[in-house]
């Protein structure tokens, strides 16, 4: 059964890997479903990944989804505003 690791910090000088084959010696493939950057200690910016690891005889399964498709009638976002969304040092 596939286990899932959340918040593994990695820093900018090291190996998703070589982390995961010390944390997981007996890992089989793995899947990263999330991944980010913590910049705000600036002496130690470092990558945070999410990750759906398998036991090393298992194999992970393929996800998929359909995505609802969507409409847009000519030109609808004429004159609209943009939306930001985030503003931290790495966004």
């Amino acid at each position: 059964m596939a286990k899932i690791i959340n918040n593994l910090e990695v820093g900018l000088d090291e190996d998703l890997d070589e982390k995961l084959a010390w944390m997981e010696p007996q890992h089989g493939p793995y899947r990263i479903l999330r991944q980010s950057i913590d910049a705000r200690p600036r002496q130690s910016v470092h990558f945070v990944y999410s990750l759906e690891v398998a036991a090393a005889h298992e194999t992970l399964s393929q996800r998929s989804f359909e995505l609802a498709k969507v409409k847009v009638k000519g030109q609808a976002l004429k004159g609209e505003r943009p939306i930001i969304v985030g503003a931290g040092p790495a966004g």
